[in-house]
């Protein structure tokens, strides 16, 4: 069970927001530590969640062509 933890940046319709992962790695060869940011369509059945959250969320069956995951927690 693949879990992630980000932060709500957008309510795009009642049962969907938009969830920002930050990853970070060092390079391979200049070893300078880079951000990459992924957006995520995340499955929202908690209703109280808002904008500015901090989430953990999970891996689960598609719910849509871009919806993966859902809403395990508000951290």
């Amino acid at each position: 069970m693949q879990k992630l933890n980000g932060t709500i940046i957008s309510k795009a319709s009642p049962n969907t927001v938009i969830v920002k992962i930050v990853g970070s790695f060092a390079h391979p060869k200049y070893k300078k530590i880079i951000k990459r940011t992924t957006r995520l369509a995340v499955h929202n059945e908690i209703e109280e969640s808002k904008i500015g959250d901090r989430v953990e969320i999970v891996k689960t069956r598609p719910y849509s062509r871009r919806k993966n995951f859902k809403i395990l927690k508000i951290i």
